[in-house]
């Protein structure tokens, strides 16, 4: 009798979008049935050719390690990034953490936004993402979502507004 403990708490989320839109993804964390206050938290997504590419190889989509807050003025939103840089990937998302009041409507939502210019950069193709959670509070770092990233090509060509 085999006996064994699966710690892999992520979920599978394929994401499919387009070429050239604005890509905006908001997250609700939870524990339990209660929404997590998330402005001490930091996070990090990659989209990768495949999982096995490491640091810059592979490397399409990044979240910013040296983005400056953006909600109430506590630390960096994001993960540092390892044997890579920003400049490695066609598309840099940003992350919004949401709000540390629990009456604000946005409070435990985290949102992962690029822009359509920056979208435009990504090659149309089949990629793999996932990405990171590390709770400041216990210093645990788990990676909550995973799986297929697709782009497809977009059609009408628009300059930049």
């Amino acid at each position: 009798m085999a006996n064994k403990i699966n710690l892999d708490t992520s979920t599978r989320l394929d994401i499919i979008c387009r070429k050239g839109d604005t890509f905006s993804i908001g997250l609700t964390i939870k524990d339990g049935a209660d929404k997590q206050d998330l402005t001490s938290d930091k996070f990090a997504m990659q989209v990768r050719t495949r999982a096995s590419r490491e640091g810059a190889n592979g490397l399409l989509i990044t979240t910013n390690p040296a983005q400056e807050s953006i909600d109430d003025g506590t630390s960096a939103p994001v993960l540092p990034l390892k044997n890579a840089n920003i400049a490695d990937a066609s598309a840099v998302f940003t992350v919004d953490r949401g709000s540390n009041d629990s009456d604000d409507g946005d409070f435990g939502i985290l949102t992962i936004k690029g822009t359509a210019l920056q979208m435009s950069e990504v090659p149309s193709g089949r990629y793999v993402y996932d990405i990171q959670h590390y709770v400041d509070s216990s210093e645990s770092q788990k990676t909550i979502l995973h799986g297929s990233f697709v782009v497809n090509d977009d059609i009408t060509e628009v300059g930049q507004l």
